[in-house]
């Protein structure tokens, strides 16, 4: 049984749950994961190979220790950057937040998880409490709750294991993995209740601009307005007065998470102070190490970022781009942007997010651009990184090739 239990962990094989167990088409697709996944080469910095795995080990550990190491901004950048947020928690939001921690929410947050998903550092899935949870669950309610309750978090208890994925077939940099985060299953039980607890208010305090990890958004409806504000560019006949459009992606966006940003954010938008600590706690007391082929290495105390994978990241991530979204709205309500409106009955457009990435659409004015500039200036400065649009030029549509000439300036 525990080998049966073991091969299907590494098999992932979805479509045959509940069908043949323990078969060699198990084992086949287990060993190719195993093959797809394991890291034999990499290219350093300079475009050299390391071929040791001792330079592997150190390679990784240095790339890493510097993407977690933190240069914090200045108090200023930070007041700046934040002075457009207002208070959006409500007292009823506060008094349903500062609520004690019961044993049923545990109890939900704990069977929510998927059984044989993401194990721990010690090898236990979930599916372990699952099946013996009349026996743990005296010891767990005890542990979670205390630390729900009284911010008692034990630094063993977030300790965690990156395994690297290749995003692809012929992974070469360490730039083409994805990070995939191992951690103690108590500590998600007390991440998780966190999130529930957080999770019913986000559809009242973040912006309607963004679509990304709500219940009640979809981020096709995103989808669905970027191309029709696409299209009525690309069709209207060219003016004076155009339009520009802008992508940005901030690359590891979730590692470039300032923890005094995470922090002036929260408290801006109204959490109560013991709600504002608590999601600290959980996030300023990781500790990292790597694990390839079966061997861990490294150890790495980072400084920012919040850990992929964690289900109260997504959360905390757009809690943060309303710094962003909130600036946006300040300079159109100051009429330094004017969106893009399709029709005359049309709300204008002026951004719209998808998680990590974003879509500015503006009037393709000189002055509305360098107020684009400083906005993009100041956010970066909240990520401690320059923010760069993926493409080198902005979409300019339904305007001359002179007036073009005189806005566009390099981002």
């Amino acid at each position: 049984m525990e080998e049966e239990t073991y091969w299907r962990q590494r098999g992932k094989t979805q479509w045959l749950k509940g069908g043949d167990k323990n078969t060699s088409f198990f084992h086949a697709a287990a060993n190719q994961r195993r093959r797809t996944n394991s890291i034999h080469r990499l290219r350093d910095a300079h475009g050299n190979w390391l071929d040791q795995t001792e330079d592997i080990y150190e390679w990784i550990e240095k790339y890493f220790r510097e993407i977690f190491s933190s240069n914090r901004p200045s108090t200023e950048d930070l007041e700046i950057g934040t002075a457009a947020l207002s208070p959006r928690v409500t007292q009823e939001m506060t008094d349903d937040l500062l609520q004690p921690f019961t044993e049923e929410e545990v109890t939900n947050a704990l069977f929510q998880m998927s059984p044989l998903k993401s194990p721990g550092p010690d090898g236990m899935p979930p599916i372990f409490f699952h099946k013996f949870w009349n026996i743990l669950s005296k010891d767990v309610m005890k542990c979670t709750l205390s630390l729900l309750n009284n911010l008692e978090l034990l630094h063993d208890l977030n300790r965690t294991v990156i395994v690297l994925i290749p995003k692809g077939n012929r992974a070469e940099n360490i730039t083409q993995f994805r990070l995939i985060s191992l951690y103690n299953i108590v500590y998600k039980i007390v991440s998780k209740a966190l999130a529930n607890r957080i999770k019913p208010i986000l559809d009242k305090i973040i912006s309607p601009t963004q679509a990304s990890f709500f219940p009640r958004r979809l981020i096709t409806n995103n989808v669905l307005i970027a191309y029709e504000v696409n299209h009525f560019l690309h069709t209207r006949k060219k003016s004076r007065k155009g339009h520009a459009v802008i992508k940005l992606d901030i690359s590891k966006a979730y590692n470039k998470i300032q923890w005094c940003f995470l922090e002036k954010v929260l408290l801006k938008m109204g959490f109560p102070e013991k709600i504002v600590r608590l999601n600290l706690l959980c996030v300023t007391t990781v500790s990292y190490c790597f694990i390839m082929s079966g061997t861990q290495f490294g150890h790495i105390s980072p400084q920012r970022g919040i850990r992929q994978g964690n289900t109260l990241s997504p959360y905390l991530f757009l809690l943060c781009t309303e710094a962003l979204s909130s600036l946006i709205h300040r300079a159109e309500a100051e009429e330094r942007i004017d969106g893009v409106a399709i029709s005359r009955r049309a709300p204008p457009i002026s951004h719209l997010l998808f998680a990590d990435d974003t879509l500015l659409c503006c009037q393709a004015t000189k002055e509305t651009m360098e107020c684009i500039r400083e906005i993009l200036q100041c956010y970066g400065k909240l990520l401690a990184k320059k923010l760069i649009s993926r493409s080198p030029l902005p979409l300019l549509a339904a305007i001359s090739n002179r007036t073009s000439r005189i806005i566009y300036q390099p981002y």
